[in-house]
């Protein structure tokens, strides 16, 4: 029923619904042209263009018409202050979250850092010399002084531009796909869709690493062989240490196995506890273990879409789509009578449960806020603590040598090609602390990353649906803040220390 408002000396009254207003026009409560509105109607419009008055209706008294009851005036100062109020208890909140965060893991409080200022960078136009510096690094010609060095929150961009660009492609392929129906475009199209995002992160935590002495050729190395060796390794810690069954139990296998590849495949010259590189090491070894287990999802769901469309198709029966659905283990929540009375519809239902291209799109937009950054946790804590214990005189060490262990296990491939990255003399010293993994301060950043991990995998919260997910992932990210924070403040430190060396060394020539 239409619910209408009435001017009566210049202000709207109401909602009368439209029964009411009839009856009490009908009563000569109103005066001819009295202007009434009501949602639909471009404007007040009088009485009688609507309802019917009586032969002598009292006359109008005179007022303006007032402003229609759904047009708000606007301040837009007060607009402003709300905006601005809002930022500023966004900030607070996102500042107390990491406050709570940093006492969690015994890390420092989130200082100095800036969203606004840390993407600065991502729209403003850059140009094609730019972009050939920023991965032209790492080499005794690319590698910048560390006088020279800003030690302070870094603005990465070039993984957004990265993104775009990928993100082109995979809408190419398919628009292609769907115009053409060559198959041949399938695999392209999941290697974009399964690599974009994990590629673009590993970027991301490049971009960090504002001291820009490690060669891009590192990240790809540890992409491609980390994220290899990683599930191999997982796969191994699945087989021989699966003490239950639940999903959340793969977070303590797959995290161990990160770490441990992680240490062994980076070059001997990243292993000197630089909490960036360990960050930059670890997160692209998880995204190379994200983008191969996401194509191995996203192959084996294409298997059972087409395996249930062959079925249906072949045969149609109810007997065989069951078989195949309990074949690859997909759950078939409907009873047989409902399947065999709408075999067409119930197949779409199973279809749509499979379906390859939603859980390649899911599992993308999720990457960020799962594997990667759970890896940079691990990693740049057991740097984070190989520093410290390194200048904690009295610490007991158990070093194993590495220097052999981690050549063969990379196959040698750094020697090949690192030969032009810029290599230390004291290289010699290639050992990896064994104690550090029996420290509390990696032990509560390790299994903080193990937790996150397990009740992402657990029916933990579920009912939160997305919402779970992105809780996690902000977690992490606020643990992986933390931890930049740390190696900015350690390149600091490096850059005052040389600086205050340089003066000590220029005061006697400056005497003389």
């Amino acid at each position: 029923m239409n619910l209408y408002y009435v001017s009566i000396k210049g202000q709207p009254v109401g909602p009368i619904n439209e029964a009411e207003l009839q009856t009490e026009a009908a009563a000569g409560q109103y005066a001819a042209g009295t202007l009434i509105w009501r949602e639909g109607m471009t404007g007040w419009e009088p009485i009688e263009q609507h309802f019917k008055l009586p032969a002598a209706p009292p006359p109008l008294p005179e007022d303006e018409p007032p402003p229609l009851p759904t047009q708000k005036t606007v301040n837009l100062d007060d607009l402003g202050k709300k905006i601005k109020n809002a930022a500023e208890n966004i900030n607070k909140f996102g500042k107390n979250v990491g406050d709570i965060a940093g006492q969690a893991t015994g890390l420092e409080k989130l200082d100095g850092f800036s969203f606004k200022q840390f993407c600065k960078e991502l729209f403003r136009h850059h140009t094609l010399d730019e972009v050939l510096d920023l991965f032209c690094c790492g080499t005794p010609r690319t590698t910048p002084d560390l006088k020279e060095i800003n030690a302070s929150w870094p603005a990465p961009w070039i993984f957004s531009r990265m993104l775009c660009f990928f993100l082109i492609l995979y809408v190419g392929f398919n628009y292609a796909l769907a115009q053409w129906h060559n198959l041949n475009l399938i695999p392209g199209l999941i290697f974009i869709g399964c690599f974009a995002m994990p590629f673009c992160v590993s970027i991301f935590f490049f971009e960090t690493n504002v001291k820009r002495d490690m060669p891009f050729f590192e990240i790809i190395k540890c992409f491609l062989l980390g994220g290899v060796f990683s599930l191999f390794a997982a796969l191994l810690f699945f087989e021989h240490g699966s003490l239950f069954s639940g999903a959340w139990w793969a977070a303590f296998m797959e995290e161990p196995a990160k770490l441990l590849v992680a240490l062994l495949i980076v070059s001997p010259m990243y292993r000197r506890g630089n909490v960036l590189h360990g960050m930059a090491v670890g997160c692209a070894v998880g995204a190379g273990f994200a983008a191969f287990e996401s194509a191995g999802y996203v192959y084996r769901y294409l298997g059972m879409y087409t395996d249930l469309i062959m079925a249906y198709d072949l045969g149609g029966s109810a007997d065989i789509v069951i078989w195949t659905a309990h074949k690859h283990g997909i759950t078939f929540n409907m009873p047989y009578e409902q399947f065999a009375n709408n075999p067409a519809g119930s197949i779409r239902l199973l279809q749509e449960q499979v379906n390859p291209d939603t859980v390649l799109i899911t599992r993308a937009i999720l990457t960020p806020f799962c594997h990667v950054v759970w890896s940079a946790i691990t990693v740049g804590a057991f740097y984070h603590v190989m520093t410290k214990r390194a200048q904690e005189p009295g610490r007991k060490t158990w070093c194993i040598d590495l220097s052999a262990l981690g050549d063969k296990f990379s196959f040698g491939m750094y020697k090949l090609a690192t030969i032009f990255t810029f290599q230390k003399d004291d290289l010699t010293d290639n050992k990896l602390n064994m104690f550090i993994f029996c420290d509390y301060r990696f032990l509560s950043l390790f299994f903080c990353a193990i937790a996150l991990h397990a009740v992402w995998n657990s029916p933990l919260l579920e009912g939160l649906g997305i919402f779970k997910l992105l809780g996690i992932g902000i977690v992490g990210w606020l643990i992986a803040l933390l931890l930049l924070q740390i190696g900015i403040h350690q390149i600091r430190k490096e850059k005052e220390a040389l600086l205050n060396q340089s003066e000590i060394e220029e005061e006697p020539a400056r005497e003389s």
